[in-house]
């Protein structure tokens, strides 16, 4: 079934909208999307509740609502300024963490949407096992996340909480410019790791530096720091 819809105030609209606010994406479960290459990957992970586009489209699964609605309406629910056509709303996923994967990044309170999106992307490419967030990083389905993950958001496990809670016995990797920091051509490589990337103001918390088991650098010149999400796309290549 088709439901039309022509106006911002609509109830279903003013839903969709508000998922863009962090409380009622945790109050209801579910974040927002664009895109049709994201919308396909939706579909495949399961998580697609319903639709808003501009035109029909096909392939939309049984049971998901969809809604054709005129093009000021999707203006008004899209992230990016030229939206291709087509916003949806998905479940947010519970992902089962396990001891037996291999190699983790863990986010230590990470501020910029941008970099934590590109930061999920690179890893999902670099085959990392998931990603882990402190508690006070970024919501991974703030809009601007899932936009700069570029679909990884729906294919790479990711998980809320303190190193120490997924550590296991991996081995602790800490980006940081520190007196104890080796070269990263010195790192010696091994099968369990889990990466840590600071924030982009302030580093490492210094509770977490205390669990490395090593400490690393990027060797660079002519500038003093390289922006989070690049940093970590280096650090991942190298331990992969």
């Amino acid at each position: 079934m088709i439901n039309y819809i022509d106006s911002r105030s609509n109830k279903k609209v003013k839903y969709a909208k508000s998922l863009t606010i962090k409380k009622y994406r945790e109050e209801f479960h579910e974040f927002l999307s664009e895109g049709f290459k994201n919308l396909e990957l939706a579909i495949q992970s399961g998580l697609l509740k319903s639709v808003f586009a501009t035109s029909k489209i096909k392939g939309i699964p049984e049971g998901v609502e969809f809604n054709l609605v005129k093009e000021d309406v999707l203006e008004y629910l899209a992230e990016s300024k030229s939206p291709e056509g087509v916003v949806f709303i998905c479940a947010i996923p519970e992902h089962n963490y396990a001891k037996t994967m291999q190699k983790l990044v863990y986010l230590d309170e990470l501020n910029d949407p941008g970099n934590v999106g590109t930061i999920l992307r690179t890893a999902l490419a670099f085959g990392f096992d998931g990603v882990v967030v402190s508690p006070n990083t970024v919501d991974l389905y703030n809009p601007k996340v899932v936009a700069a993950s570029k679909g990884a958001i729906y294919m790479i496990p990711t998980f809320r909480g303190e190193l120490e809670d997924y550590k296991d016995d991996r081995a602790v990797i800490v980006s940081a410019l520190h007196a104890k920091s080796i070269e990263l051509k010195k790192v010696k490589k091994t099968d369990r790791i889990i990466l840590v990337i600071g924030s982009e103001s302030h580093g490492v918390r210094e509770s977490v530096l205390a669990q490395a088991d090593v400490v690393t650098k990027i060797e660079i010149d002519n500038i003093e720091s390289l922006n989070a999400s690049v940093a970590a796309a280096i650090l991942m290549y190298e331990l992969k």
